[in-house]
C-alpha cells in the first residue's frame, strides 16, 4: 500500500504563511541575500498588496463602522503613529482608537457585541430625555461634553481638513469620553 502524497501548494511562496527557505525568492547580485532582507521584502510586498485591496474596497477591508478619512489611513496596530501624535499618552490613544473603530463602551457597542448581558444602552449623562448612546451622540450631541467644533453629523466631521485634530481636542477636553467611566449605567 502506497502512502498518499501531500497536496502540492502551487501558490507563490511569498504568499504562503510558511515556506521552506529554499523556495523563497532569491536576489542575485553583488551581495548575498540575507534572511532579514527577504523577510523585509516579503513584508513590504504583502503590505502593498493589502493596501491595494483596502483602497479598492474600503467598506470590505476597513469595517462598516470605522471612520474613513485619509488622516486615519496610517493607523496600524503595530505602528506608533497615533501614540506619537497624541503625545505618548496610552489612555488618550486607547480612547481615540475606540472612537475611530467604534469599539467604545457605548450603548451601540453593547447592543452589537454584548446583547446577551442585557446591559443599559441609553445615555443618561445629558440633560433631557435619555438618548441612545452612540459614537455620534457622544461626539456631536451630548451636552455633558464640551466641544470646540460644531458639526451636525459624522460626515461633516470627516469633511474637515483634519478630523484627527478635532477628535484629539475633544478627547483632551473631555477626559472621560469613550472611557468605561462614562459607559451607560442602569
Amino acid at each position: 500500500m502506497q502512502k498518499p502524497k501531500p497536496p502540492v501548494n502551487d501558490c507563490d511562496p511569498r504568499k504562503r504563511a510558511r515556506a521552506p527557505w529554499n523556495e523563497l525568492p532569491r536576489f542575485y547580485g553583488r551581495y548575498p541575500t540575507s534572511y532579514a532582507y527577504l523577510k523585509s521584502a516579503i513584508t513590504s510586498n504583502v503590505r502593498g498588496d493589502w493596501e491595494d485591496l483596502a483602497s479598492a474596497n474600503p467598506a470590505k477591508y476597513w469595517g462598516r463602522t470605522q471612520l474613513r478619512h485619509p488622516a486615519f489611513r496610517r493607523l496600524i496596530h503595530t505602528g506608533t503613529y497615533p501614540l506619537k501624535r497624541l503625545g505618548g499618552r496610552p489612555a488618550l490613544t486607547a480612547r481615540f482608537i475606540r472612537c475611530i473603530t467604534n469599539h467604545a463602551p457605548t450603548g451601540y457597542y453593547r447592543d452589537r457585541f454584548r446583547s446577551q448581558h442585557r446591559e443599559p444602552t441609553l445615555c443618561t449623562l445629558h440633560s433631557g430625555p435619555p438618548a441612545y448612546h452612540t459614537r455620534e451622540h457622544v461626539l456631536l450631541h451630548c451636552d455633558h461634553y464640551t466641544r470646540k467644533f460644531r458639526y451636525s453629523s459624522i460626515e461633516h466631521l470627516l469633511e474637515s481638513m483634519d478630523p484627527f485634530y478635532d477628535i484629539q481636542q475633544f478627547l483632551q477636553d473631555n477626559p472621560t469620553a469613550f472611557s468605561f467611566d462614562d459607559a451607560p449605567s442602569g
